[in-house]
C-alpha cells in the first residue's frame, strides 16, 4: 500500500501533524499552498470568512505522480468549522484520482465533525479514518500516541480490503 500525506497548514500545527503521520507511515507528503496571503489578523479573518462561504482559493503545489498512490491521508486546520479553502480547492481538483483517504484536522477547540463532513461531500466517499487534534493535543504526548493509533488503524482496515 502506498500512502501520500497532503496539507494545508496556516500556523505550522497541521503541517508538524501532517509530517508526524508521513513519518509513521514511511511515505511521501506534500504541502498544499495558499495564494492568498492569510498571514496575521486580517488573514486570519479573511481566511474564516472564505471558509464559512466555502469559498475555493488559488492553490499551488508539486503533487505530480498522485494517482501512484492507494491511500491519500488530507490534514486541514479547521476554520469556522470547515476546511479551508486551499483544501476544499485541492479536493475538487484532485478528487477524480482518489481511491481511499482518510482525513485529520487541527483545531483551536472544535469544529472537526464539521470540517469531516464537509470533505466527505467533497471527495464524495466517506473516509477510513479520520483524526481531530485540539491545540492541547498538539502541546502534549497525546500527539505521538494519537497518531500511532491513527496509523495503525488506517493500515489495518487497508488489511481488511
Amino acid at each position: 500500500m502506498k500512502y501520500l500525506v497532503v496539507y494545508y497548514s496556516r500556523t505550522g500545527n497541521t503541517k508538524k501533524v501532517g509530517l508526524k503521520i508521513a513519518e509513521t507511515l514511511n511515505c511521501d507528503e506534500k504541502e498544499i499552498f495558499d495564494k492568498k496571503d492569510r498571514s496575521g489578523a486580517l488573514g486570519f479573518l479573511r481566511g474564516g470568512w472564505d471558509a464559512w462561504r466555502e469559498n475555493k482559493t488559488e492553490i499551488y503545489n508539486n503533487h505530480d505522480g498522485l494517482t501512484n498512490h492507494d491511500h491519500l491521508i488530507i490534514g486541514t486546520p479547521v476554520w469556522a468549522g470547515k476546511p479551508t479553502p486551499a483544501i476544499r480547492t485541492y479536493i475538487e481538483k484532485r478528487k477524480r484520482y482518489f481511491e481511499d483517504e482518510s482525513f485529520f484536522c487541527t483545531h483551536g477547540g472544535s469544529g472537526g465533525e464539521g470540517a469531516f463532513d464537509e470533505m466527505e461531500n467533497l471527495t464524495g466517499k466517506k473516509p477510513v479514518r479520520t483524526l481531530e487534534l485540539s491545540e492541547d493535543d498538539l502541546k502534549n504526548d497525546d500527539l505521538d500516541v494519537k497518531v500511532k493509533e491513527f496509523v495503525k488503524s488506517i493500515k489495518e482496515s487497508n488489511k481488511e480490503k
